[in-house]
């Protein structure tokens, strides 16, 4: 079982994960886990599926 605590603070973001040996994860795993848990808490939430589209989709464009 893979697992990522995030504490979020005022002006930090700190993670801190580990995979089923103990080993930390790959920056790729941690970020992979962690989109696909905040898309599961929109999803949960009753976000369309437009709306969490439109939302990646404004968000990569910002990072471009």
């Amino acid at each position: 079982m893979k697992r990522v605590v995030i504490n979020v603070g005022k002006d930090v973001c700190e993670v801190d994960s580990s995979g089923d040996d103990s080993k930390p994860l790959s920056a790729e795993w941690e970020t992979g886990i962690m989109l696909a848990v905040a898309l599961g808490r929109m999803i949960e939430s009753g976000y369309s599926k437009e709306l969490i589209a439109e939302i990646i989709d404004s968000t990569y464009k910002s990072r471009l």
